[in-house]
């Protein structure tokens, strides 16, 4: 080796820097080889309106560049290829629209969550449990569905909400509104409010109003207990703000002394939600004993549990 750089020694000494300048040529075209690739990664990532950090993916807004939503994980398995992950222990908070996305409207936690960048949907799993901020309503479920474009939470395996008005709802899968504005319970749904103004209520359909005419309406099937001796069953039933209580469609009130029907009802209350008159419009008829009585009008009194049988009497 020494013979043979001593002889050649002019020659390496010569071609020294066109080595080295080969040399950096090829590393400056494989670095920059890396960054091209880099660069377009990094776009496909950044073509989304989401920021994704350790663990934490937030929705920032177009217009105000506020926060719209963020979720926190403790740890998380993704697929990038087809921009799903699932995480543990997630926690999502909603800010108000209303505000700007300034005040937080809820907080959410499960167990877990999988989550689609492509859907912008999350879904909650497993001892979900929503707050609202304001702590007037709290939701437990066995899954919440939260998706950016729809106005609704979604819940569904043994779900129930509850209100500081006193209202509890619950069925087999939920519509709750992002906020809380009305409330959907569908397939054997079941609303009770107790203390003031207590009352119990079921049906295949209930949907409550309670931020503005806490209008209850249900429908399908729909079971009332009017009092402890009166049961009301209907294909509606809307129970108003004022306590009165509009029924149609196959409507029937039932007690130890009457078993009234028609297609429409009104029962008026007075100052305290007390029931005092039902008025049996469209095909009245109360069935007595043996005897079925038929006439345009049918008025009970709750107070003298009395009914008063008006116009074109016929019995049958």
């Amino acid at each position: 080796m020494q013979a043979f750089y001593n002889k050649h020694k002019a020659t390496i000494i010569m071609l020294s820097p066109l080595l080295l300048g080969l040399s950096f040529f090829a590393y400056s075209g494989i670095s920059g080889l890396i960054a091209v690739k880099d660069a377009k990664i990094f776009d496909q990532v950044t073509k989304t309106s989401l920021q994704i950090g350790d663990f934490r993916i937030q929705e920032i807004d177009s217009k105000t560049n506020k926060i719209k939503w963020t979720l926190n994980a403790i740890n998380s398995k993704s697929n990038l290829g087809q921009n799903q992950a699932q995480v543990q222990k997630p926690k999502l908070t909603f800010y108000n629209p209303n505000t700007d996305y300034n005040d937080a409207q809820f907080e959410i936690t499960g167990e877990y969550a999988q989550f689609n960048k492509n859907e912008q949907e999350i879904n909650l799993k497993d001892n979900v449990l929503l707050l609202s901020s304001d702590g007037k309503y709290r939701l437990r479920s066995g899954h919440l569905k939260f998706q950016e474009q729809l106005a609704y939470l979604i819940v569904s395996n043994n779900w129930t909400l509850n209100s500081t008005d006193g209202y509890k709802v619950s069925g087999s899968k939920g519509l709750i509104k992002k906020d809380f504005s009305s409330m959907i319970s569908q397939g054997n749904a079941k609303l009770t409010k107790g203390k003031q103004d207590p009352l119990e209520i079921q049906a295949q359909q209930i949907t409550l109003e309670p931020n503005e005419t806490q209008t209850i309406i249900a429908e399908e099937s729909a079971l009332f207990q009017i009092n402890e001796t009166t049961t009301l069953t209907a294909g509606k039933i809307i129970i108003n703000q004022d306590g009165s209580i509009e029924a149609e469609s196959t409507v029937n009130a039932k007690a130890s002394n009457i078993n009234c029907f028609s297609d429409k009802l009104i029962i008026t209350v007075d100052a305290n939600k007390k029931p005092i008159e039902a008025i049996f419009t469209v095909n009245p008829y109360i069935i007595q004993g043996d005897n079925t009585i038929y006439s345009d009008k049918i008025i009970y009194d709750f107070n003298t549990e009395k009914a008063s049988i008006i116009g074109h009497v016929h019995s049958e």
